[in-house]
């Protein structure tokens, strides 16, 4: 009676259709929340989903089982979604088709929860800071630990780079590994600078371990566990710094100049180095203003370290070459910074260049060349001497014959005096000079750098030349003296 019973209400369930859904009331802020849509039934369509509540939703997968129970058949579906949500989330009723006829799971509301630091003898992760009050863009130490008993079994273990939300972080240094107390320990070092004021939070770190189940140690059984360890959270006091001033340390700026008077056409060189302790990485990219000037510059060079004290800073450098054909000044290059220990806004600046140029009548931008006019036809006069001669006809083919015989022996060698002329002249231009006349690298760029952008080629080889790569010189001059004559300088 009880199987007849039986077979009676599974035959009822098959008939109108079964479908659940199945998602934890809770989940933690990053993780992954896992959707699963389970039907019973026969021809069952399960209806696709993209998104819910605008989160992108991942195909984790579906599986089909087949069940026959009394010589029914039926069908069951698993359909699975992946996504990850920031705020609590309302999954709506999703409908599912079964055999022709629709059905809906219910609606759920699951919500988000901070995770709290996992408490375990056999395993902790924490954080700590070296500060709990700081200035915008001030940097903050934080130092990980992980630590585990030898009789944890830790068969895996998987460490995502952690993401510190209104924080620019940056690793440094190598992990430190020890014991203590019967501890595998291992520390790892972080800088912190909040982008933001206000209370902040720096919040927890997760890990995911594969633990070995204690009955097998061995792992002979394979039945190990993943674990998810959250860290502690710290919260951090963040003060504004004063208007205009997005650097806080200690900072210094130098600069150099190779001289103060040049030719025209000549090249100057301004170099500019910076040296701090403390967010060099917010420094403003530096740029030269000058009118009239056509100024070539290189990509900074920018060096980070931790000193001694830990105190996190270092230098910057970038260089300049700047062309002009009148005086300039270089206006100085002006930082200002906030200093903490006098709580007062500093500020240190390069010196002021005044550039003296002087013309250069050789140099191709000042030389004017001045056109001869060519004669009119009207005033080319050919003088022809016309003489009658008698003679046979026989005579006349010989004199017809000679002519054109001594013409173009003429016209050939008004042909090679015009083409070894002009060959002369290809190879006297003053550029030409100059870069044969040239003694290194140096004095080829300050020649070649008011040309750049002439020329595609050429200009590859002025920034070789800035980037003082070592060239053989020769060589060199001779592909841009090609170029030269290519290009028509």
């Amino acid at each position: 009676m009880l199987r007849i019973l039986g077979s009676i209400f599974l035959c009822t369930v098959y008939l109108f259709g079964q479908v659940q859904l199945f998602v934890d009331d809770q989940f933690v802020k990053g993780d992954a929340v896992t959707l699963t849509i389970k039907a019973i039934g026969k021809n069952i369509v399960i209806e696709p989903l993209t998104s819910i509540d605008g989160f992108e939703l991942q195909n984790s997968g579906v599986s089909n089982n087949i069940q026959i129970y009394n010589d029914q058949r039926t069908e069951e579906k698993i359909q699975r979604y992946t996504f990850f949500p920031d705020k609590s989330v309302t999954i709506p009723p999703i409908k599912v088709l079964i055999d022709g006829k629709e059905f809906f799971t219910k609606e759920k509301t699951i919500s988000i929860t901070q995770p709290s630091q996992t408490q375990s003898s056999l395993y902790q992760l924490s954080i700590s800071a070296n500060k709990s009050q700081v200035y915008v863009g001030e940097d903050i130490e934080l130092t990980l630990v992980f630590k585990y008993s030898s009789s944890a079994k830790i068969i895996d273990l998987q460490f995502k780079e952690p993401v510190f939300e209104n924080f620019w972080s940056k690793q440094y240094g190598k992990v430190n590994k020890y014991t203590q107390n019967g501890y595998f320990i291992q520390e790892l070092k972080y800088l912190l600078f909040p982008q933001k004021a206000g209370n902040l939070v720096i919040n927890p770190v997760k890990l995911d371990l594969a633990v070995a189940n204690l009955d097998d140690p061995f792992g002979f059984l394979n039945n190990g566990s993943n674990k998810r360890l959250y860290s502690n959270e710290i919260p951090i006091e963040v003060n504004a710094l004063p208007n205009g001033v997005k650097l806080i340390g200690d900072f210094s700026i130098n600069s150099h100049i190779n001289t103060q008077k040049i030719k025209s056409g000549e090249a100057v060189s301004f170099d500019v180095e910076i040296h701090g302790r403390g967010n060099l990485d917010d420094l403003e990219e530096i740029l030269l203003q000058i009118p009239n000037a056509t100024i070539y510059e290189n990509k900074p060079e920018k060096k980070y370290d931790v000193d001694e004290n830990g105190r996190y800073g270092g230098v910057y450098k970038k260089s300049f070459s700047i062309i002009s054909q009148d005086d300039f000044v270089i206006e100085p290059i002006v930082v200002q910074y906030f200093d903490k220990t006098t709580n007062s806004i500093k500020t240190t600046q390069t010196k002021r260049y005044e550039i003296k140029v002087i013309a250069d009548k050789n140099h191709p931008a000042n030389t004017q060349t001045t056109l001869q006019k060519l004669p009119t036809k009207e005033e080319i006069k050919e003088k022809v001497v016309i003489k009658t001669i008698d003679a046979t006809v026989q005579q006349k083919l010989l004199y017809f014959v000679f002519g054109m015989i001594a013409m173009a022996i003429i016209g050939g060698g008004i042909w090679s005096f015009i083409q070894r002329k002009q060959q002369k002249q290809k190879t006297s231009t003053p550029i030409q000079v100059q870069v044969k006349k040239a003694q290194n690298e140096n004095e080829l760029l300050k020649i070649l750098v008011i040309y750049l952008g002439y020329d595609e080629q050429l200009d590859q080889i002025i920034y070789s030349l800035e980037s003082k790569n070592s060239v053989e010189l020769k060589p060199l001059k001779k592909e841009i003296i090609q170029i030269i004559e290519r290009i028509g300088l």
